[in-house]
């Protein structure tokens, strides 16, 4: 992936030559109102001078204190309005000081965007190796517990599998002292499965969760709703939001980033597939990162972030959102599951302003 991320192919203003102001602006507050699991990085140049920072946030999710938090240089953060019972959304909002030279390239590579607190293992997926790359993909030691949920699998909601996925484990039947091995060993199979399949046919291609009663979850059909869902972003940026929707037959050419994780949810392992994406022109930057796959307790998710520059320097905000189609579940409730997704993504957040300076700038 290049250092400069993906030009904007046909980005476009409105017919009337839409105004930095009221059309980023529009773009900001369709991207705080709608839900996006990945990381943005746009510049638009402008048509007058720079609007200011309450301007811009005027309108969205951050009210009048938190605008006045922000213009004092503090990091704010605030829900985002879900649009459905299954999610959760918060957003993040700071100001980079002029003078300080605010960039996200940082985010523009396959480290995960992850605080050390959750955060258990990692590794980079090479697309052209992609079997080699998930090699040290596993439960951990000690998992032999969680090597039993997966060979007992059954169709519900402890664990995100396809039905396929759950026959697979079921037809494992590892001799004694081997089952963690052999779950280990499905595991990286589902996962290169998954990425080859999510490659080739985008959203489409992400394999149904089996709950049950001859009932399934669709997390494809989540992200690409949450995806369509961005009007403003849509009209703004038409090529870029189509290269999305469109994926992996869209404009986007080598200008993705794929990784795994493991991190660790009460106690349990939880690994997921991330894919990120980063497009920039001129001043402005979007970086888009698409969670498509977990193994229990999230669905999946999209994480928008995007600098902004404005009259007191550069904006930058993050929109965090994540599905989870049932909250309650075995050894959870309801609470507990929504308390610790909040702790998750706001400690997320709090990871991209502080421990990777994006709100002090450089």
């Amino acid at each position: 992936m290049s250092s400069r991320g993906v030009p904007l192919h046909g980005t476009e203003l409105d017919g009337d030559g839409m105004q930095y102001a009221g059309g980023v602006g529009h773009v900001v507050r369709s991207l705080f109102a709608s839900s996006l699991c990945a990381l943005v990085v746009v510049s638009v140049a402008p048509a007058r001078a720079l609007p200011g920072a309450a301007e811009i946030l005027s309108g969205t999710i951050f009210g009048e204190r938190d605008i006045a938090k922000v213009l004092a240089g503090e990091e704010v953060t605030t829900p985002v309005r879900e649009v459905s019972p299954r999610e959760l959304g918060v957003g993040l909002a700071c100001l980079v000081p002029s003078g300080r030279r605010a960039s996200l390239a940082v985010l523009r590579n396959a480290e995960p965007l992850m605080p050390e607190k959750y955060r258990d293992a990692s590794g980079p997926l090479d697309l052209d190796r992609l079997d080699e790359s998930f090699a040290a993909l596993g439960l951990g030691s000690g998992a032999a517990a969680e090597a039993r949920r997966y060979l007992a699998a059954e169709p519900g909601y402890g664990l995100n599998l396809s039905e396929s996925e759950i026959a697979a484990f079921a037809a494992l039947q590892p001799d004694p002292g081997q089952e963690l091995a052999a779950v280990d060993a499905q595991l990286r199979r589902i996962f290169a499965e998954r990425v080859r399949a999510y490659r080739s046919e985008g959203t489409s291609g992400i394999a149904p969760f089996a709950r049950g009663n001859g009932e399934s979850s669709s997390p494809g059909d989540e992200l690409r709703q949450t995806t369509e869902g961005l009007d403003g972003f849509r009209k703004a940026f038409p090529a870029f939001h189509r290269a999305l929707l469109s994926y992996p037959r869209g404009e986007i050419e080598d200008q993705e980033f794929w990784f795994w994780t493991r991190i660790r949810v009460l106690g349990r392992p939880v690994f997921m597939l991330h894919q990120r994406l980063a497009a920039e022109q001129g001043d402005v930057e979007v970086v888009v990162e698409r969670q498509i796959y977990a193994t229990q307790f999230l669905d999946v998710g999209q994480t928008v972030a995007a600098l902004l520059p404005v009259q007191e320097g550069t904006l930058l905000f993050d929109i965090y959102r994540t599905w989870v189609d049932r909250w309650t579940g075995p050894g959870f409730t309801v609470g507990a599951k929504r308390k610790v997704g909040n702790e998750l993504i706001s400690s997320t957040l709090s990871f991209l302003a502080r421990d990777l300076g994006l709100c002090g700038g450089e």
